[in-house]
Formats: structure tokens, C-alpha cells, sequence
């Protein structure tokens, strides 16, 4: 028997400077109905005592919590969670960000007379979204994006449905937003709330700072979804997502992934087009860095 209209999924990870921020934010939306399931992945700061804390200030709301021995990562995390609700629908908190008051109000009004799998609204401060409808997974894949898992709302069944999520399938949890809106699109018609409503934060241990983990990240997320890319999109599509993993690789001076990646740009796109998109970049990289770049380059090349 299903007990509450949402559970909400906050994951952590030493994150004791901001999870008592993002749970608060939970408890002070104006729709309550729903659960909270916090699953700590490891923490070796007080992020749980931080947790244990915020719960017994607020018996009144409904907190379980699960705590991993060792860290295992965001979708093993997400994973425990699904695994222990009991909601007609799930929603995302990342444990460094905040929801407005009124997010599970809102988010929960498309789901009241139509069959949509999934919804999703704006950041705060964010670009105006407008993906929706049926079948977006082809559109899905042009933008290259969706939505930052924070802003969405989805099924329950529809959750099942992808899950359980496969587990560091890429760096260091890179891109596993993108995945799970992805995963979604390809089955599942959605609504696209026009509200800003979801506002990231971030913190000082934010994975996307990590630039060598952020390239190698995209270029595995490129490669995952590369047939579906050629099958349902065009070849500029697939040439915007590897010249965005390109110029991650080069600003990140990771020489091997560079390689890597010029290899697919070739074999896809042809000699001229890597040669003269590479040049581009380094053009760029080096007025945006000054002598920074240069120097790096000169430096791996009088070691080859």
C-alpha cells in the first residue's frame, strides 16, 4: 500500500557544511506529504551526526536513514533509496542545493490529469527550458541535455523502470544527471514545468570541479549513447558533443583522452574537420589561459 504522495531522495557524501541547508528546505515546503530517505555513501566527515541531528529536531517529518559502509557512489545511493520507498512519485534533492517552498506543489500538478511519465521545472536563475511531449529522446539527444536531476519529478513506476542504476558507469559519477534524464526521455513523455524552482548551490566538493574527471566523464557519456546519437540525430549533433569532450580533454591537458578523442573526431567526421576544430580550440584555450597552455604544450612535447 503506497503512504505518501512523494519520497524525497537526498544523497550525501561529506557534505556537513551543506546537508543541514538542503534538508531544511524539505522541511519548509508548503505540500507535505511525503517521506524523506537520506542515504549517506561513506561519509568520513559528521555529515551523519549532522543528519541524525536535523531528525531529532523534526520527529514530525517522516526521515529514514541509510548509511553505506563505503563509498559506492550517487547511483548506488539513489539505488538504496528507491529500493525503500513508498510514494506515488520520487523526487531528486542533491544534498549542496535547495528547493523553493513551493517545489512538490507545483511539481506535483501535471501528474493530476495527464500520463506523463516524468516532470521537470527551472533553476533559479537558470535558461528557459521548453523540452516536452512524447518521444523526446531523439531531441533529448540534439540538446544534449534535459535537466539537472534536482528539478525533476518522476513515477514511481517509471523509476523502476530504469532501474536499479548501473553503478559508477562513468568517472567518478560524472554525468549521472544527464543519464537518468536520458533514460527517462527514451521511454516516458514529460511535462515541463516553467517555474524556477530548483536552486544549485554547490559545494567545495562538487565532483564538476574535477576538470580531468569532467572530460573523461563526457567522453564515456558520448560514447554510451553514440549509436543512439548516429541513429536518431545527424552528424553535426555528434560533432557538438565531441568537440565539447575535446575541449574539456584540452583544458584539462589530459594528453591520452585527447588522443582519444581526435581518433573518433576522424573516424566520424573526417582528417580536415579534427585538424581544423583542434586548432580553434587551442586558439581559444590559449587567449582564454594566456601562456598557460603554450607552455604545457611545449613542456609534453620536449618529452615525447
Amino acid at each position: 500500500m503506497i503512504k505518501f504522495a512523494f519520497t524525497v531522495v537526498v544523497t550525501c557524501f561529506n557534505r556537513a557544511d551543506t546537508i543541514e541547508r538542503a534538508l531544511n528546505s524539505i522541511a519548509r515546503q508548503t505540500f507535505q506529504d511525503f517521506e524523506i530517505i537520506v542515504v549517506d555513501d561513506g561519509s568520513t566527515d559528521n555529515s551523519v551526526m549532522i543528519i541524525k541531528d536535523f531528525v531529532k529536531s523534526n520527529l514530525e517529518l517522516n526521515i529514514r536513514i541509510y548509511e553505506h559502509a563505503i563509498n559506492r557512489g550517487q547511483n548506488a545511493s539513489i539505488n538504496t533509496a528507491i529500493s525503500n520507498s513508498n510514494s506515488e512519485l520520487v523526487a531528486f534533492l542533491d544534498s549542496d542545493d535547495e528547493w523553493k517552498p513551493n517545489f512538490l506543489k507545483e511539481m506535483k500538478k501535471p501528474f493530476e490529469d495527464s500520463n506523463i511519465g516524468f516532470a521537470y521545472c527551472r533553476l533559479v536563475g537558470g535558461p528557459e527550458w521548453h523540452l516536452e511531449g512524447d518521444l523526446i529522446f531523439p531531441e533529448v539527444l540534439s540538446q544534449g541535455f534535459l535537466s539537472a536531476l534536482g528539478t525533476l519529478v518522476v513515477k514511481s513506476e517509471a523509476v523502476y523502470c530504469i532501474s536499479p542504476l548501473p553503478e559508477r558507469i562513468f568517472v567518478n559519477d560524472m554525468c549521472q544527471d544527464d543519464y537518468i534524464c536520458f533514460e527517462l526521455s527514451k521511454f516516458f513523455s514529460c511535462a515541463h514545468v516553467p517555474l524556477n524552482l530548483y536552486r544549485i548551490i554547490g559545494s567545495s566538493t562538487s565532483i564538476t570541479r574535477n576538470v580531468k574527471d569532467l572530460a573523461l566523464g563526457w567522453y564515456q557519456f558520448y560514447k554510451h549513447y553514440e549509436n543512439d546519437i548516429i541513429k536518431f540525430t545527424n552528424k553535426s549533433v555528434a560533432e557538438k558533443y565531441l568537440f565539447k569532450c575535446l575541449n574539456l580533454a584540452l583544458r584539462s591537458l589530459s594528453w591520452k583522452l585527447l588522443t582519444r578523442i581526435m581518433q573518433d573526431i576522424i573516424c566520424t567526421l573526417g582528417y580536415s574537420k579534427a585538424i581544423v576544430g583542434l586548432a580553434r580550440l587551442i586558439l581559444s584555450e590559449i587567449r582564454r589561459n594566456g601562456g598557460k597552455l603554450r607552455a604545457q604544450i611545449f613542456s609534453h612535447n620536449s618529452n615525447l
